[in-house]
């Protein structure tokens, strides 16, 4: 079945974005052992049930979005953008969501779960931020962060397409942010949905490149104080 999004051509075409280092930053979002290990969290649970094979799609795709955001943190690092992790988890008891319990998605900051796969290689002019929602902005904290450090522009990367990654970049151009999402450095339960969800992303003040073209971007970076996207 063909899927048709007959909006976008009703709409205007998606202005270019002007990419500085300092306007910009590298969103990596939910890269933690709950979303991320074989073993725990939603792989453990999916196991217990008996239905594991049902998520081998999105365990391959986490493979290659894993690599990709590998190469883009270090290339960004390299060209002074900053690098926001987010996480599920509460801080408190009391802050547990109804959605996380509903999905038993009962995370605490020091559980296992919460531990990002990049815990090793998180710098010192990184931020951590811990949510209970779906998107980064469920955390009054991220939007925070984008305010000090004058961010602008979003690059989107992680998991899970069609829930995280989408309420994010939903939420960050309705207050007025640009996105770029890295298609192949987020996962999606299936292969199927994630491509929906990806032909759906591009409106607005929002688009999707790839991995290449990102690291492209940030080799003319080298040479331009800002490359329009």
């Amino acid at each position: 079945m063909v899927r048709r999004t007959p909006f976008t051509l009703a709409t205007r075409a998606v202005p270019r974005l002007a990419i500085r280092p300092e306007n910009t930053a590298f969103v990596i979002q939910d890269m933690q052992r709950y979303f991320a290990d074989p073993e725990l969290g939603l792989a453990q649970t999916a196991a217990a049930r008996g239905v594991a094979r049902e998520f081998h799609s999105y365990f391959e795709q986490l493979d290659v979005a894993r690599d990709n955001i590998d190469l883009l943190m270090g290339e960004v690092r390299a060209r002074g953008m900053p690098v926001l992790f987010t996480r599920w988890a509460y801080t408190e008891p009391r802050y547990l969501s109804p959605l996380q319990r509903s999905i038993g998605a009962e995370i605490g900051m020091d559980d296992p779960e919460a531990e990002l796969l990049y815990s090793p290689d998180v710098d010192a002019g990184d931020a951590v931020i811990s949510k209970t929602g779906l998107g980064a902005f469920s955390s009054d904290a991220f939007e925070e962060e984008l305010r000090i450090r004058k961010v602008e522009n979003l690059i989107l990367a992680g998991v899970v397409t069609e829930f995280g990654i989408r309420s994010t970049a939903l939420a960050a151009i309705d207050r007025g942010y640009r996105v770029i999402i890295v298609g192949d450095a987020c996962a999606g339960i299936t292969l199927e949905t994630h491509r929906h969800a990806i032909s759906e992303l591009t409106i607005g003040t929002m688009k999707v490149r790839s991995t290449g073209e990102i690291l492209r971007y940030a080799e003319g970076l080298d040479h331009e104080d800002l490359i329009l996207v």
